[in-house]
């Protein structure tokens, strides 16, 4: 196996310990599953690693494992385990699905802008046909695949590979300080990174740090409804990685290889290392 310093998490193992799924080779980059048991890699499969950020296991299922890009999430299920020989499924979903695809805004109307009226003005910005933006983090939450955008919004992706909306703009939840219902106004670089806690995220970007979970409605039987909890105002700039250590403790780690440990109880920020 070979490091990659600009990459996440180049390797993951199951929760058993029987299976590890990693990135190796030169000169050309393979995805590979092996059985830790047997010593035999069951999975071989060419990749282009460029932009590759982690891959993580499920942690309820030994078959399933996430790949992250800088512009996708690819969710794999083994098929038809076997010492000898696997089956591979995968299914994608990229930055410009959640983003509905390519989209041409339409110009606007513009008057008494020069000498003579103009009807419409095509701007540079509003032609753009690829979507701005990337995949910041990805992980796993009860089978599912939560992954948050360098837009500052968390998406969803299904068993089935279905994705939908999780924490969006425009959101419903409630202000823990303030026990208010209020509506989420996402933030550029505002979830820079993720990592579950127990059942609750903690969210690092751009605002701070945050606490997202999830009640059960008092007045609406059945409902439940999203929880915000913001525990540090502190800015946070180029954080390539999130990790929890302890209950109250979080691993930082940035692109320039500095690691911090935060305490999410009281916000104090201890520097560990630099990472040559």
């Amino acid at each position: 196996m070979i490091p990659f310093k600009k990459h996440r998490k180049a390797a993951d193992i199951t929760q058993d310990g029987l299976f590890c799924v990693f990135v190796s080779g030169l000169p050309h980059y393979c995805l590979n599953v092996a059985n830790l048991k047997t010593g035999k890699t069951i999975i071989d499969k060419p990749i282009d690693s460029i932009d590759l950020r982690s891959v993580q296991f499920n942690p309820s299922a030994n078959n399933q494992f996430l790949v992250q890009r800088k512009k996708s999430v690819t969710q794999f299920t083994i098929e038809n385990f076997d010492e000898e020989k696997c089956t591979l499924s995968e299914k994608e979903v990229s930055f410009n699905d959640l983003m509905d695809g390519t989209v041409e805004i339409i110009a606007r109307r513009t008057e008494n802008l020069w000498d003579h009226d103009v009807e419409e003005l095509p701007l540079n910005f509003e032609i753009e046909k690829q979507k701005h933006g990337e995949i910041t983090s990805a992980l796993w939450k009860d089978s599912k695949i939560l992954l948050s955008t360098s837009h500052g919004e968390i998406y969803m992706i299904r068993q089935n590979g279905d994705y939908d909306e999780y924490f969006v703009s425009d959101s419903e939840y409630k202000n823990v300080t303030t026990l208010a219902m209020e509506n989420f106004i996402p933030c550029a670089d505002g979830i820079q990174a993720m990592a579950l806690n127990n059942d609750e995220l903690v969210l690092i970007g751009e605002d701070g740090v945050f606490l997202l979970g999830q009640e059960k409605a008092r007045k609406q039987k059945g409902k439940v409804i999203k929880t915000l909890k913001q525990l540090s105002s502190t800015n946070f700039q180029n954080v390539i990685k999130c990790s929890i250590t302890s209950e109250s403790h979080a691993l930082v780690e940035y692109y320039c290889g500095k690691r911090e440990i935060i305490n999410l109880e009281d916000n104090r920020r201890t520097l560990q290392f630099y990472q040559s």
